[in-house]
């Protein structure tokens, strides 16, 4: 009984270091939010601490959606981003880059698994699955962003059999959005995505002005006649 007593004891005392340095970590987050600009990468790594079950426990809430809700006053997607960012690049790497850069970047690594980790990613610049070249360094992070999400939606499966986009239709893709770069449409973006079983992938084309509607054909002419 004695033996238990201490067993229960000791238990107690960890729990109660573990909800002590727990609270030291919500301090650190709740003073330095507001400064994410400067303290991101700080702010991520207390989160990665924060969102462990033991802490979560010790802390008394049901879940880290709890946690971050009600002691920190932040979704638990921004939370899982600024984490995201401690588990895949160094504290430079991310400083150089800037909060947003870096999640975007993280985004995209998550969408081409395998591919690229963060470090080869900013030394020697990335090779979409479409084969265009990307530099995350010189790249913003909207332009990455879009990167993901044409990723991800080129690579999913439609429903039915499962037909996937193919390369060849991936670089056609990717070609229209170059050619309408060059006639001046810098805000264009071409998403290839797959068609029913059995059909041709189809092109996605956003940010174009009705008043480029001329440029746009000619963009597609000029592609489909390459």
């Amino acid at each position: 009984m004695d033996k238990m007593t201490r067993m229960e004891r000791t238990a107690k005392r960890k729990l109660a270091a573990i909800a002590r340095a727990a609270r030291r970590d919500i301090a650190l987050v709740k003073a330095r939010k507001h400064d994410i600009e400067g303290a991101f990468y700080d702010i991520g790594q207390a989160l990665a601490r924060l969102k462990k079950k033991e802490v979560i426990q010790a802390l008394g809430h049901p879940s880290f959606d709890s946690l971050c809700q009600i002691e920190l006053e932040m979704s638990v997607p921004q939370a899982d981003r600024l984490i995201a960012v401690t588990r895949k690049m160094t504290k430079n790497e991310a400083k150089n880059l800037g909060p947003a850069k870096a999640a975007a970047l993280v985004d995209l690594l998550s969408a081409t698994p395998g591919r690229d980790t963060a470090h080869g990613a900013l030394s020697r610049g990335m090779t979409l699955p479409d084969g265009k070249k990307l530099n995350p360094k010189t790249t913003s992070a909207r332009a990455m962003e879009g990167a993901a999400k044409s990723v991800r939606t080129a690579t999913r499966p439609a429903k039915g059999r499962g037909r996937h986009v193919t390369r060849d239709e991936l670089a056609l893709g990717s070609a229209l959005e170059k050619k309408l770069h060059a006639e001046g449409i810098a805000t264009a973006r071409v998403a290839v995505v797959a068609g029913p079983p059995g059909k041709p992938a189809r092109a996605r084309i956003d940010g174009v002005e009705l008043d480029a509607l001329a440029k746009l054909a000619t963009a597609i002419r000029a592609v489909a006649h390459s």
